[in-house]
């Protein structure tokens, strides 16, 4: 898990909000506190009435941004966002045979600043570390790409 600390909150909100660089991620969870509250859970019913276990952030995005603009900047903005197993392993061999299956990323905001945090989930309890360095590295890399600076 590594704590990435964003220098230029506004450079990187614009690349979250209006790019397309994160779309392919799936929602877990969207909070948003300013004065009202919302929150969700990255579920979508479908019309039989069953969920869908994931949303793409793309298709939330619009709501997000929604929610998000204007001049009152937020108390809370907390994006978390995934990608599962067969996701990373076609993006790089150094995610394949990896324990994980889901590799997060999640966005908070506060008065204090915007913090990325990277974490993974396992399929099953392991001492094998691999894939979750590689996914530190691998966002490292991504939102330097980005050209967003930050400090760990």
């Amino acid at each position: 898990m590594k704590a990435l600390l964003v220098k230029d909150i506004k450079k990187f909100m614009n690349i979250l909000l209006l790019g397309d660089d994160f779309d392919d991620f799936y929602v877990s969870e969207v909070v948003v506190k300013k004065e009202y509250s919302m929150h969700i859970d990255g579920r979508k019913s479908v019309s039989d009435g069953k969920e869908t276990p994931r949303v793409s952030y793309k298709d939330l995005k619009p709501l997000v941004y929604e929610h998000l603009k204007g001049k009152e900047l937020p108390e809370l903005f907390r994006l978390v966002l995934c990608r599962d197993k067969a996701q990373m392993e076609g993006v790089s061999s150094e995610f394949a045979g990896s324990a994980v299956s889901d590799y997060i990323l999640r966005a908070e905001y506060t008065k204090d600043g915007l913090i990325i945090v990277t974490g993974v989930s396992y399929e099953s309890f392991t001492m094998d570390k691999d894939g979750e360095k590689a996914w530190d590295e691998y966002v490292r890399r991504f939102i330097t790409n980005l050209g967003a600076d930050f400090d760990e």
